[in-house]
């Protein structure tokens, strides 16, 4: 996104230096892969009920670390884009600057502060929403594939949870970053399977593309946190949503062919708002405190 899509980029990362002197000991054994490309497969309320978080806490920033602005970030496989919420224009960031060998990203997700976290087929990321510089914080499990990432608040403020929605069976997993440890919330339900991404937002709630195996275009659905349940909200339209993102009522979206979306909250309906970015979207992210109303 070139400005600030989804609430735009939000951080959790580090510079180069500060990043391998933070992590060297969590990653001196760590093999890394790449990926092969990203499958397809009422809004309103709150965040849903509290859960147990349990230890799933997000990495303290590294010293000299520096939060990026508030807005809406999407991204292709090794390219960080922002996008500007009033302006709809997208803008380059960075490229991803990996750890050790090349990776591909699959999603993003911005915590409240502005922490941003990034995964990859095999890896959990901290993302540098400035720089783009990566760190690799955990090794996922083998059998899990991540099509969306977010961050979900607890209505009383306290510690947020990382979930994953992976691409097998709609199911929704709590991740914990720092160990790559998963713990399954539940399943979509309903034939419901994952298209490519989640996104949640202080008074919007939770919300993801979904497809059933029957339309040709995927579904806006609301998200129980509790359970991983799914409700849909309305078709969009549109095919192979693989960004979500979210800033004052509108939802924005991001397609692996190249365009960009608002999606209405209310009905799922979608209206391009450009017909080919020039960029292939694997993903988008936006922080959970994004403004919900102007």
């Amino acid at each position: 996104m070139y400005t600030i899509h989804r609430a735009s980029r939000a951080a959790l990362a580090c510079s180069a230096v500060l990043l391998a002197a933070a992590l060297a000991a969590a990653c001196a054994d760590t093999a890394y892969k790449t990926t092969d490309a990203k499958t397809t497969a009422d809004a309103g309320g709150d965040a849903g009920p509290e859960l147990d978080w349990g230890s799933f806490d997000v990495p303290p920033l590294p010293d000299g670390f520096e939060l990026g602005k508030a807005v809406v970030y999407a991204h292709d496989a090794l390219t960080l884009y922002e996008v500007d919420p009033e302006t709809l224009a997208v803008t380059k960031v960075a490229d991803f600057g990996w750890p050790a060998e090349p990776d591909k990203m699959t999603d993003l997700a911005v915590d409240q502060a502005g922490r941003m976290l990034g995964v990859s087929r095999g890896y959990v990321y901290g993302v540098d929403p400035k720089t783009g510089a990566c760190t690799a914080l955990s090794q996922l499990p083998a059998e899990t594939h991540f099509v969306g990432l977010s961050f979900i608040a607890q209505k009383s403020g306290g510690p947020e949870m990382l979930v994953g929605i992976d691409k097998t069976g709609g199911r929704v997993d709590r991740i914990d970053p720092q160990s790559g440890q998963t713990v399954a919330i539940g399943t979509f339900g309903n034939g419901l399977l994952a298209s490519g991404d989640i996104v949640s937002v202080k008074g919007l709630g939770t919300v993801a593309t979904v497809i059933d195996g029957k339309s040709e275009t995927d579904f806006l659905a609301r998200v129980d946190e509790s359970n991983g349940k799914a409700t849909v909200i309305g078709d969009t339209g549109f095919k192979s949503i693989f960004g979500l993102g979210y800033w004052k009522g509108k939802l924005y979206a991001f397609t692996s062919a190249g365009e960009f979306v608002l999606l209405d909250v209310k009905t799922g309906a979608g209206t391009l708002v450009q017909a080919d970015t020039g960029v292939l979207w694997w993903g988008a992210g936006v922080t959970t405190s994004a403004p919900v109303i102007d």
